[in-house]
C-alpha cells in the first residue's frame, strides 16, 4: 500500500468525460512525473451532473462515468505506469434530486425507511415529515395555479412540480380525493423555498439541494463507506481526499474510523485555516488539501510596497478594512441566510439567538472541534477570544449537557464563515483581490512573505505534513494564471494607480449629463477593468 500521495494531476470526471477518456492522458502524467492521479466523486450523482459533488448512492460506482468495471480499468492502467489514484469521497452531504435512490426512498417511506437513520432530518420540526423548499408560493396558492399536479401514466405515480417528481405514496388516488387529501398523506410537505423557516434538513452551507447524513453513526458509516473500503483493499484506490471535513459532527472520529477501514490508506482533508491555525495533530491524514499553502506561495510573489499602494488605493476608494468587511458580511448571512437554523441551536443551548449570532461571528476560525471530553489548548484559546463579552457562554458550550446541540453549531460555524467571507466579503474588496481567496489572508503582511514561505515549509517538513499544493481546483475563487496577473500588478502599482485616476477623470466625462460634472465614478459602481496579457 502507498504510504504517499506524492505530486497530483486532479481531473474533472462527468458524462463528457468519464474513466475511458482519463485513460488517455496516462502517458502525458507519466511524462509530466505525476505520482497520483486525483479524481473527483466516482459515486453515483445526480444525472447529467458535471462535478459530482451532489451524491446520490455513495454504495455504487457511477455508471455515467463507467461503472465499476470502467473505473477498474483506469485503476489497473495507472497501477501499471505507477501512478496511484486518489479519490474524493464526500462524507457530509448527499443530493435532495427527487431521482436519486436513497433520497427517494426517505420521500416515499418516511421515518419508517431503512434510510432514515443516514439523513440529518429534523423529524419532530417537521411533524414527521421532510419538509421539501420546492415550490415558488404557498401551497394553497400553487395548488390553484395548477403547479402541482399528479402523474399516473408513467412507471409510477408521481406527484410532479415543475421538473421535480416526487414519490407517491399509497397508490393511485381515488377519482374523488381531493389533491390536497392525497399530499397530506405523503412523508414529505411541500412549502414555498422563500419562507427561511421551511427547511428542516440540515443542509451543505445553504444549497437546499444537499441534505447532511449522519456519518457520525456507526453504522451510517459504514453503510456510506463500504464501497470505499472495498475500492482501497481491491488496491483499485491509494488514497483518499476527503470534502468538507469541518461540515461532519465529530472530524476526529471520522477520520479515525475511515484509517481503521483502509488499513491507513493516505488521506488528505479539505480543511481551511485561518491565520496561523494547524492541522490537529491527532488526526490521523498526511495534511491538508493546501489553500493556506497557496497563499504562503502567493505572498512570495508579489511586491510588498506595491501591494500597499494597490491596497491604499482602494481605501481611497471607500473599500472596508478587511477584518471589517469579513465582520460585517458573517454578520449578514449569519443574520439572514442561517438565522432560523443558529435559532433553534440557541433555543436547544438555552442561550439567545443573538448571542449565538455573536459567538459565530466572533469565532477566528471555522470551527472548534468540542466533542464533550477534554478542551484541546486550541479550542480553549479560540473560544477564551470568542466569548469575551458574553457572559455565561463559555460554561454553556463546555457543559456536556449540551453535547449535542454544541455539535450541530459546529457543523454550521464554518457554513457561516464560508458564506460570509469566501462568498461574500471576498468579493467586495478590490485593493486585496489577490489573496480573496478559499483560505487565503488578504489582511496579511506581505513583508517577509519569503522569509514566512520558508519557515512554514520547515515546519510542514518537521512535522511530516504532506498534503497538496494546489495551483488550480474546483473550489478556487479564480485560476492560477490570473492570480498570478493580480500578482504582476504589484509589480506596476503606481502605474495601475495613476491609470486608474486617468480612467476615472475620463469616465466621470463620458457619464456626466451634458452642462453637469461627472459623478459617482468610485469603484462602488463595479466597474471592471481588463488587464490583457502583455498589455502592461
Amino acid at each position: 500500500m502507498k504510504t504517499e500521495i506524492g505530486s497530483t494531476y486532479r481531473v474533472q470526471l462527468g458524462p463528457q468525460y468519464g474513466f475511458a477518456a482519463a485513460m488517455g492522458c496516462i502517458d502525458y502524467l507519466n511524462r509530466l512525473g505525476v505520482e497520483s492521479l486525483y479524481c473527483s466523486p466516482i459515486t453515483e450523482a445526480v444525472t447529467g451532473s458535471t462535478h459530482g459533488y451532489d451524491g446520490t448512492d455513495p454504495t455504487r460506482v457511477r455508471d455515467e462515468l463507467g461503472g465499476e468495471e470502467g473505473f477498474a480499468q483506469l485503476a489497473r492502467s495507472l497501477a501499471q505506469a505507477g501512478i496511484g489514484c486518489v479519490v474524493d469521497i464526500v462524507p457530509n452531504h448527499l443530493s435532495t434530486w427527487a431521482g436519486g435512490s436513497w433520497w427517494r426512498t426517505l420521500l416515499r417511506d418516511g421515518q419508517e425507511s431503512e434510510l432514515a437513520e443516514v439523513f440529518d432530518v429534523d423529524w419532530e420540526k417537521g411533524a414527521g415529515k421532510v419538509v421539501l423548499p420546492v415550490l415558488d408560493r404557498p401551497l394553497e396558492e400553487a395548488l390553484a395555479r395548477g403547479a402541482v399536479t399528479i402523474d399516473v401514466l408513467g412507471v409510477e405515480p408521481t406527484v410532479v412540480v415543475g421538473d421535480v417528481h416526487l414519490p407517491l405514496s399509497g397508490g393511485v388516488p381515488r377519482p374523488d380525493e381531493a389533491l390536497s387529501e392525497v399530499l397530506a398523506n405523503q412523508h414529505y410537505r411541500l412549502v414555498d423555498w422563500h419562507d427561511p423557516s421551511a427547511r428542516n434538513y440540515r443542509r451543505f452551507f445553504d444549497i437546499d439541494g444537499l441534505v447532511g447524513i449522519h456519518t457520525e453513526r456507526r453504522e451510517v458509516f459504514e453503510r456510506t463507506h463500504a464501497l470505499v473500503g472495498r475500492l482501497v483493499a481491491d488496491g483499485l484506490v491509494t488514497g483518499l481526499r476527503v470534502d468538507h471535513v469541518d461540515g461532519l459532527a465529530d472530524p476526529a472520529r471520522y477520520l479515525a474510523w475511515l484509517r481503521d477501514l483502509t488499513g491507513g490508506a493516505p488521506v488528505v482533508v479539505e480543511k481551511i485555516l485561518t491565520g496561523d491555525e494547524t492541522l490537529r495533530r491527532a488526526w490521523p491524514v498526511l495534511g491538508t488539501t493546501g489553500y493556506e499553502t497557496l497563499d504562503d506561495i502567493g505572498g512570495a510573489l508579489v511586491d510588498p510596497d506595491g501591494y500597499d499602494t494597490l491596497v491604499r488605493a482602494a481605501e481611497r476608494e471607500g473599500e472596508l478594512r478587511v477584518s471589517t468587511c469579513a465582520s460585517v458580511c458573517r454578520r449578514s448571512v449569519a443574520s439572514t441566510t442561517f438565522r432560523e437554523e443558529l435559532a433553534r441551536i440557541a433555543t436547544s443551548l438555552g442561550t439567545s439567538t443573538g448571542d449565538l449570532v455573536d459567538l459565530t461571528v466572533a469565532l477566528p476560525v471555522y470551527r472548534t472541534y468540542l466533542d464533550g471530553g477534554p478542551v484541546s489548548s486550541e479550542d480553549a484559546e479560540v473560544l477564551r477570544r470568542a466569548t469575551a463579552g458574553i457572559p455565561g457562554m463559555l460554561e454553556i458550550l463546555l457543559d456536556p449537557a449540551h453535547a449535542a446541540a454544541v455539535a450541530a453549531w459546529q457543523q454550521r460555524s464554518g457554513a457561516v464563515m464560508a458564506k460570509g467571507v469566501e462568498d461574500t466579503a471576498w468579493y467586495r474588496l478590490a485593493g486585496h483581490l489577490a489573496f480573496c481567496e478559499v483560505g487565503g489572508e488578504p489582511a496579511r503582511p506581505r513583508t517577509g512573505s519569503v522569509d514566512r514561505l520558508h519557515e512554514r515549509a520547515a515546519e510542514r517538513a518537521a512535522s511530516r505534513s504532506t498534503g497538496l499544493v494546489p495551483g488550480t481546483t474546483h473550489d478556487t475563487k479564480r485560476t492560477a494564471d490570473v492570480r498570478a496577473r493580480l500578482y504582476a500588478l504589484s509589480e506596476l502599482a503606481t502605474s495601475f494607480e495613476d491609470g486608474l485616476e486617468r480612467f476615472r477623470e475620463l469616465l466621470g466625462v463620458a457619464t456626466a449629463p451634458a452642462g453637469r460634472p461627472g459623478h459617482g465614478t468610485g469603484v462602488e459602481h463595479g466597474t471592471g477593468v481588463a488587464v490583457e496579457p502583455g498589455s502592461a
